[in-house]
């Protein structure tokens, strides 16, 4: 259920969390409070999406069998051990959890 809030520049506007637990903000274009919630139900509702979630281990395997056929064998073994460094840090993960801090927080440990 989308939550009506007012910013500084005087619209309401719609937040949401998206399914990675982000927020989505969304202009309902009204400066009344009335106006914006009968503009609410004409904001479309995102459905939940039904791609299934690829995690890191999933997308290295897949990697793995493209990259094969277009990199040379050193350079794939490049890309294993950064795969491997980087699983160790964020282990199997969702890749749309995924961020730059996760690789800043591995740089700390290996300092």
């Amino acid at each position: 259920m989308p939550t009506l809030f007012k910013r500084s520049n005087g619209v309401y506007y719609s937040i949401e969390k998206d399914p990675s637990g982000r927020r989505k903000w969304q202009s309902t274009g009204q400066r009344t409070k009335r106006l914006a919630l009968q503009n609410l139900s004409s904001i479309p509702q995102e459905q939940p999406s039904t791609n299934p979630r690829k995690t890191l281990q999933e997308f290295r395997s897949e990697f793995t069998e493209y990259g094969r056929q277009m990199h040379t064998p050193g350079n794939m073994g490049v890309y294993e051990r950064s795969f491997s460094s980087f699983l160790k840090i964020v282990w199997n993960v969702n890749l749309s959890t995924i961020d730059a801090s996760d690789n800043d927080e591995g740089k700390e440990e290996d300092l």
